[in-house]
């Protein structure tokens, strides 16, 4: 597997960017593109879900204290209204299901990425190997997309909507 080494202190910098296939031949753009759009939007996703889990988690946590502490009622009520708000948003936007399914797919196009650069299983004749590392990522792109679209048909289906 060939890689070009960059300097310490690229962090933001993909692992997976610099991997050529033995023969140096390059990533695929869309690899390249499809890989770092599933890597935000998977970072993204799980941020989301982190932070309104906490929130849901805090709010909810302080009803009880508001009460002990001899709070107006209002003060308890407006808590568990914003948590079960908090509830809903997570539940109507998804953000953990959308992480889990960008995470696999992100881990899919990873693992193609790495058989490319070792030349391996699909990759090993150099001169179809690009082709088949872009081929294998729009597959995974678009049966990842399909399930996407399967839970909001679903969802349409019984009668909510995601």
């Amino acid at each position: 597997m060939t890689a070009d080494r960059r300097p310490a202190g690229r962090a933001k910098e993909l692992w997976w960017l610099t991997i050529q296939h033995p023969g140096n031949i390059p990533l695929p753009l869309n690899v390249v593109e499809r890989g770092r759009w599933y890597h935000k939007q998977m970072r993204n996703e799980r941020i989301k879900s982190h932070a309104t889990d906490a929130c849901i988690l805090v709010l909810t946590a302080g009803v009880p204290f508001t009460v002990a502490a001899h709070a107006p009622g209002w003060v308890a009520a407006l808590l568990g209204a914003l948590a079960t708000v908090g509830v809903g948003l997570r539940q109507v936007f998804g953000w953990q299901r959308n992480w889990a399914s960008f995470a696999v797919a992100s881990g899919q196009i990873e693992a193609e990425i790495v058989r490319f650069g070792y030349g391996i299983g699909d990759y090993q004749d150099a001169a179809s190997a690009a082709g088949r590392l872009a081929e294998h990522v729009e597959s995974i792109t678009a049966a990842e997309t399909g399930t996407w679209v399967q839970r909001i048909n679903e969802a349409h289906r019984d009668g909510n909507d995601e």
